[in-house]
């Protein structure tokens, strides 16, 4: 029994350590916080819709194709708008609507200045699909229809449908975007400005040169880019010896030394 009445005393001796003054100090402080909190957002809603720190100035960088009024139009700000209080993802959506823009970065210089840096796409080629022309950026995706005479002078792709999704398109898109970049990349005589078009047959890409018109036949179930290494050493051989003009096709898929014999039967 002595050992309950202790053990309930200690008990009861715990709760007197709970103060009065204790439990005021706690509900002051509380008061403080919410306090502190409602004047937090106040000063955040002023900031963000205060006229001192509205736009005065938008800066628009890399721009060429695009132009500077339709990208002020998308922007869409308002008079005397918050620099702070920007929706920049809804702005940032609104400018990628144009076909032309591949990125944006949207930044501000506080407190006046929107500054907009944009990436275009560069058009390198276009191909012909259900009585429509497409055209392909520097990345080899299609991303528009293509207007006037935005073709004019691009590279032509053969063999390709925009609408289609079989596993041969699907092949001969991904070659495509392989040799797109080879030609950025490493492309010397073989080069964006050289060449005239690019079909796909089967399994061979032909790629044609402009003025000499030389077909170039990639197999497709080699490597691209050993072919594409052979197929400029050779270009750079008939260019310099002048035996382009006899030449009527080059089979890359057979090595240097066939493919040049191949050709020297030809001159």
């Amino acid at each position: 029994m002595k050992a309950v009445r202790q053990t309930y005393r200690k008990k009861t001796k715990a709760k007197k350590t709970v103060r009065p003054q204790v439990l005021v100090a706690v509900l002051f402080i509380a008061i403080l916080i919410v306090g502190g909190t409602y004047g937090i957002r106040l000063g955040w809603k002023w900031l963000h819709s205060t006229p001192l720190f509205a736009v005065q100035e938008i800066k628009i960088n890399g721009i060429n194709r695009v132009k500077k009024q339709w990208v002020l139009h998308a922007i869409d700000l308002k008079d005397g708008e918050n620099i702070l209080g920007l929706k920049k993802e809804d702005i940032k959506e609104r400018i990628l609507e144009n076909p032309w823009i591949k990125s944006l970065k949207i930044s501000t210089d506080f407190p006046h200045t929107l500054v907009i840096d944009i990436v275009e796409r560069r058009a390198i080629a276009f191909l012909k699909d259900r009585g429509k022309t497409y055209l392909l950026d520097s990345d080899g995706e299609i991303f528009k229809v293509a207007e006037g005479k935005e073709a004019d002078g691009l590279i032509e792709i053969e063999g390709i449908k925009a609408s289609g999704n079989g596993d041969r398109t699907i092949k001969y898109v991904g070659t495509f975007k392989e040799f797109v970049r080879l030609v950025n990349k490493r492309g010397r005589i073989l080069c964006e400005r050289n060449i005239k078009s690019v079909g796909f047959d089967g399994k061979s890409m032909v790629v044609t040169t402009r003025g000499s018109r030389i077909p170039l036949v990639f197999s497709l179930d080699q490597g691209l880019k050993v072919q594409f290494k052979r197929a400029e050493s050779i270009l750079f051989h008939l260019y310099s010896s002048g035996k382009y003009r006899h030449v009527k096709i080059v089979n890359l898929s057979v090595g240097k030394n066939m493919a040049l014999a191949f050709m020297d039967k030809r001159v």
